[in-house]
């Protein structure tokens, strides 16, 4: 029986859908305590907001404060709510105005607001606080003239984050206690719907401009959730032939696009000579899948490439791994979602560039057929490669995808990957580490990052840490040879390897992926970030 046939079929659900963000004016003689919904979310300067009962509300709380009759501030006080980033006051209504209760969002000082990560740290939770409220409308006032930012970028921003900030997976939660108890109140299952009150002031032009950003803010959330839904799914749903199938379904979604997709099976990928790829998931008893998006808009102003690592479940294989570190090994996949994410919304970015997206998808597991240390590989491009640790096995995989992906002739490429764990030491849960052949490509990717709010730092190749992958004993390369020293860096000068003289960049995102210390501004601690999605779509369109 081949692996095929022992596969299990598997049912692809539908891509999640954001909930709906409406931008939106207010008339002249519209007031916001006359405005319908769930939740009223109004950002306030720590340095204007009153310190004493006797100090005044000023701007929109004013008029909001006379409906209260001056209880807002009087219940700041009582709070000690002082209007510090990210800090929150809830106000219920008691049907004095028509939102049926006021968020008050810090945004700290005025001079301080000059960057969007600090809007969107605010926005991360009130979209968190709406949620716990159970607020399934939710309008936001952040806009404000007073900051040096552009109105469209608080309108993406905003949009981005209140989609994503409050993420929850439920799918497989047993409910059924619930079923006796009354049934009064009705179920909730997120925020619907998102409406940002964009200043009156502001021109149709700016309007038009803020309003094409909401699109993308809500396509790039879109992408996000779909890469969280891969990672966070269990490796027995979500294995190598599962993510074939996804890419097979976004592409078809995408009907009037420049988008194709082609996946090869272990047949195919061996007539091509990928004996490193394939010899990682040679232990599993699912099949290993290539799975090749190619988009090609009429005026592609270049041509980049994107290769995810795409091990749908990491065991270490015969270099097993200790139970512990074992068992959030699903996300070692979490490249390749990021890539499928991005391609799921390709259509609705229209970035003028070709992209050849990659991703070699298999599992790492022990069977008497898996790879062993002391094993040696003969990769696609020819290089020899010694096996010391097949827990090293991201790389392996990559040398493979990310020289096919070469092969297409792109004008760069860009390989993301939970490679080591030695970059989660040097830079915890808060940025990827990037590793380069040429500083200018890494300037406009670093950049792109930067603008998305997705962070990344910069990590050296110095040359004397190659030796410790290209002089191997008995073959070209050995897959794991740092001694523990450098890990990032040698897992990246293994890949580099593979990509010759084509400008290259290396995300190691193993920190990033799935932060489990803290909240971030896009993801709730211990859940998958779909890190990459944004930050691709950023320099997409900076080409």
């Amino acid at each position: 029986m081949t692996k095929s046939e022992q596969a299990k079929p598997v049912s692809v659900k539908a891509s999640p859908k954001a909930a709906k963000v409406v931008l939106k004016q207010l008339g002249k003689n519209e007031k916001i305590e006359k405005l319908k919904t769930d939740l009223l979310v109004i950002g306030v300067y720590e340095d204007s907001f009153p310190k004493d009962k006797d100090a005044k509300l000023t701007g929109l709380l004013s008029d909001l404060n006379n409906s209260f009759n001056s209880e807002i501030t009087k219940l700041a006080l009582q709070e000690q709510f002082q209007a510090k980033l990210a800090s929150t006051l809830v106000i219920n209504s008691l049907d004095r105005i028509s939102p049926k209760k006021v968020l008050l969002i810090g945004l700290g000082t005025k001079k301080d607001l000059n960057k969007l990560d600090q809007i969107r740290k605010a926005t991360a939770n009130a979209a968190r606080k709406a949620d716990s409220l159970k607020a399934e409308n939710v309008t936001f006032i952040l806009y404000d003239n007073e900051n040096k930012l552009a109105d469209s970028d608080v309108s993406r921003a905003i949009t981005e984050i209140s989609l994503l900030a409050p993420y929850k997976f439920n799918k497989y939660l047993n409910n059924s206690k619930d079923s006796s108890s009354k049934q009064e109140d009705k179920k909730f299952d997120g925020i619907k719907e998102i409406n940002l009150i964009f200043p009156s002031e502001s021109s149709k032009k700016e309007f038009d401009l803020a309003k094409a950003e909401v699109e993308k803010g809500i396509a790039g959330a879109e992408g996000v959730l779909l890469a969280r839904e891969l990672i966070i799914e269990p490796p027995n749903i979500v294995n190598p032939e599962y993510l074939a199938k996804v890419a097979e379904r976004v592409t078809k979604d995408q009907k009037d696009s420049d988008l194709t997709v082609k996946v090869l099976g272990e047949s195919e990928c061996r007539k091509l000579g990928m004996g490193a790829f394939l010899a990682v998931g040679q232990g599993s008893e699912n099949e290993s899948k290539l799975i090749h998006f190619h988009y090609k808009p009429k005026k592609a102003k270049k041509h980049i490439a994107i290769v995810g690592k795409g091990i749908t479940f990491d065991s270490g294989g015969l270099s097993l791994k200790p139970a512990k570190s074992m068992e959030k090994m699903k996300y070692d996949m979490a490249g390749s979602a990021a890539v499928i994410g991005l391609m799921s919304i390709v259509s609705k970015i229209k970035p003028d560039v070709e992209i050849t997206a990659v991703v070699a998808a298999c599992e790492n597991m022990p069977s008497g057929a898996s790879y062993r240390p002391g094993d040696v590989l003969t990769s696609m491009s020819g290089k020899t490669i010694e096996i010391n640790n097949t827990d090293a096995e991201g790389r392996v995989t990559l040398a493979d995808s990310v020289y096919y992906a070469c092969q297409q002739k792109p004008d760069a490429v860009i390989d993301i990957a939970t490679l080591t764990g030695a970059v989660v030491v040097a830079l915890g849960e808060t940025a990827a580490g990037l590793m380069t052949n040429n500083s200018e490509f890494a300037d406009k990717v670093k950049k792109a990052f930067e603008q998305s709010g997705e962070k990344v730092w910069e990590l050296p190749l110095y040359e004397d840490y190659e030796d410790d992958v290209v002089k191997g004993t008995i073959a070209d390369m050995i897959n794991s040879g740092s001694g523990g020293q450098a890990g990032s860096q040698n897992g990246a000068l293994f890949v580099k390897q593979f990509v010759g003289e084509t400008p290259w960049v290396h995300l190691d995102i193993a920190g990033i992926c799935w932060p489990e210390k803290r909240d971030t501004h896009h993801t709730p601690r211990n859940n998958p970030s779909g890190f990459g999605v944004l930050g691709f779509i950023r320099y997409l369109e900076g080409i």
